[in-house]
């Protein structure tokens, strides 16, 4: 019987990277409900390697969003999917950050009633 050491990985695995058994304890959810999450919230695996998906960190912590939304925020999975649709978002940078919409929008509205205060 030959068995791996625990420090050394097996074939076709990264140090960086882990299974969904493997992120499972780590997040104290069965590894079935991240199976879940993964079809519904389409977490992308690194890469896959004979049938077997490895995530790595960032896919590791979109799992500890969706478990924190929908375990301590109360959110249903359409709700928790949406805000994590709205979260990859911001972090591509596709959306406006409110921090620079915000003199935008005063400036507009200083506009506005400087033409209402005129007329």
């Amino acid at each position: 019987m030959n068995k791996t050491p625990s420090n050394q990985k097996k074939e076709g695995e990264r140090p960086d990277c882990w299974t969904i058994r493997q992120i499972a304890p780590l997040l104290r959810v069965p590894y079935y409900t991240l199976h879940y999450w993964q079809k519904k919230f389409a977490v992308k695996p690194c890469f896959r390697f004979k049938r077997k998906f490895f995530f790595d960190a960032t896919a590791l912590e979109e799992f500890r969003q969706i478990k924190y939304l929908i375990k301590k925020e109360g959110y249903s999975l359409s709700g928790a999917r949406k805000k994590m649709e709205l979260l990859r978002k911001l972090a591509k940078g596709r959306l406006v950050k409110k921090e620079n919409i915000i003199p935008f929008i005063k400036k507009e509205i200083s506009e506005a009633i400087e033409i209402l205060d005129n007329s």
